[in-house]
């Protein structure tokens, strides 16, 4: 195996500073190759065999260093060692003097190595070139390293980062040169590390596997940029979780995926209470959760990016925008066709925003539109017209509840309906008036139930069915708390004449059509 040049066989070694210190190399759990272990503690010194659990006992000034005979230490999760340390201590040297200088870091290698060792306050030099399965998986976790060490690999495979500074307390990441990245390389790498300000370039262009970054700066509560996302082609939950929690990201730097895969960027944004630009989503061609939650209480969040998909799937952008506070406008949705949950609590929360954009789809499935714009107390201008026929369950499902200001709603054509499918969809929105016209002549089971509670100043309504439908509570308390003093209610001749919460609203003159 390839070998480090002669100016790179500077041992691995770790000084005691401002007072005594101690080092232990354990054995944690399994047979790890513990064969080949040496220690010296002067730069002259004879090589000792070093017998793990034995601890090192250090002055301050002084060192000690470690080289290893075999090119392999840990092995895997069922067979590894890790530093135990006390006092406070630097360090330096080359890490693959415990793999006999070799340039690569096998499998688990170096996994847990230092993992809470908090009296470690410098990392030692990690130069390899190539970083096998969980080389460095948790290897620097819970330490005290005040800067990170250089990380030169260009050949990285599956969870070989993963979770490598969480909880660190540096400033600066350092940058991933690394073009390809396979299944969790990268996950949780920076995770609660709070101090993070700069993050690393990232020079990844393509993904394999799954989870490649997921989680990779969450609660790195003083990073106030992002690096920029190159791969074009997403993975299952690349990014989900990429920055949630970073409440000082203001600016959120370029993503070029145009290819998206499930899950890719679930709550990529979530809690980034401090954002302000949102990157272009130039995706045509969606898949199911790839911006559930994306953007999820982002209450600084003024404009939303352009969503330019013609092709949706299933739960898309549910929560998308949910709680973004500040948003002034909704993006333009010029999807034809709403899969199931597409739009699903889209805007819920959205107290600035004024005004819907259009909503051209013909079919909305089973919870398209549910809770789509609910609790947007500002929202007074709505499309003139909706015309999506249900085709599943609560596909309009409470779509404007609590929408207190709304004064006048739009155009409901769909003469085919489904179970719930308008369920709660006025549920109070106080300032709602009329005329509604709701032509449907066969009416589902709970199909209006509920779909203008609470709406005091409802003054008009213009149906098409015959029947109450009363044993599938069609209109179970559908105008419960509507005002009584006048009002309007149109419908064929052979409905029956019954008032009540449930039927006509009492003190309503009925009108036949």
């Amino acid at each position: 195996m390839f070998s480090l040049s002669f100016t790179k066989k500077y041992p691995l070694t770790f000084t005691a500073v401002d007072g005594p210190a101690t080092v232990t190399l354990n054995i944690v759990k399994g047979t790890p190759v513990t064969n080949g272990l040496q220690y010296r503690l002067e730069d002259n010194q004879e090589w000792n065999t070093y017998t793990p659990g034995e601890t090192i006992n250090l002055t301050e000034g002084n060192y000690v260093q470690f080289q290893n005979t075999e090119e392999q230490l840990s092995l895997d999760s069922n067979n590894y060692v890790k530093f135990d340390m006390s006092g406070k201590i630097q360090g330096s040297g080359n890490i693959q003097s415990l793999l006999n200088y070799i340039d690569e870091v096998p499998n688990y290698s170096f996994a847990s190595l230092f993992n809470r060792c908090s009296s470690l306050i410098s990392s030692p030099e990690l130069p390899a070139s190539t970083v096998r399965y969980a080389g460095y998986f948790s290897m620097l976790r819970d330490t005290g390293i005040l800067e990170a060490p250089k990380l030169p690999a260009t050949t990285i495979e599956g969870y070989a980062y993963n979770s490598m500074f969480q909880n660190c307390i540096f400033t600066t990441a350092p940058k991933l040169p690394a073009k390809t990245i396979g299944e969790r390389t990268y996950y949780r790498m920076f995770r609660n590390c709070s101090n993070l300000i700069t993050p690393p370039k990232i020079l990844a262009n393509k993904l394999s596997g799954v989870y490649n970054m997921t989680e990779m700066f969450e609660n790195c509560t003083a990073l106030t940029g992002s690096p920029e996302l190159y791969p074009t082609t997403l993975t299952n939950r690349c990014y989900s979780r990429l920055f949630i929690g970073c409440t000082s990201l203001v600016n959120a730097n370029k993503i070029h995926a145009e290819i998206m895969a499930p899950s890719a960027c679930t709550e990529l944004f979530s809690g980034c209470k401090s954002l302000q630009k949102a990157p272009e989503l130039p995706a045509l061609t969606l898949a199911e959760h790839c911006y559930h939650w994306v953007f999820q209480d982002c209450s600084a969040l003024l404009y939303p990016p352009k969503l330019p998909a013609t092709t949706l799937a299933n739960n898309c952008y549910h929560h998308m925008f949910a709680e973004c506070s500040s948003l002034l406008y909704a993006p333009e949705l010029p999807a034809l066709e709403v899969p199931k949950s597409a739009y699903s609590v889209m805007f819920q929360g959205c107290v600035s925003l004024t005004d819907t954009p259009k909503l051209p789809a013909s079919a909305v499935y089973e919870t398209g539109y549910y809770s789509m714009f609910r609790f947007c107390t500002n929202l007074t201008g709505l499309p003139e017209e909706i015309p999506a026929t249900p085709q599943g369950e609560e596909a309009y499902s409470e779509m404007f509840r609590g929408c207190s200001s709304i004064t006048a709603a739009p155009k409901l054509p769909a003469t085919t309906l489904t179970p719930r499918c308008y369920r709660r969809l006025f549920y109070e929105c106080t300032s709602l008036t009329g005329s509604l016209e709701l032509p449907a002549e066969i009416l589902p089971s709970a199909c209006y139930e509920y779909m203008f509670t609470g709406c005091q100043n409802l003054n008009n309504i213009t149906v098409g069915f015959t029947d109450w439908n009363e044993l599938e509570n069609s209109t179970h308390e559908w105008v419960t708390g509507v005002q009584t003093t006048s009002g309007t209610f149109k419908c064929p001749t052979t409905l029956p004449d019954e008032r009540g919460d449930s039927k006509i609203p009492n003190n309503w003159t009925k009108t036949d059509i």
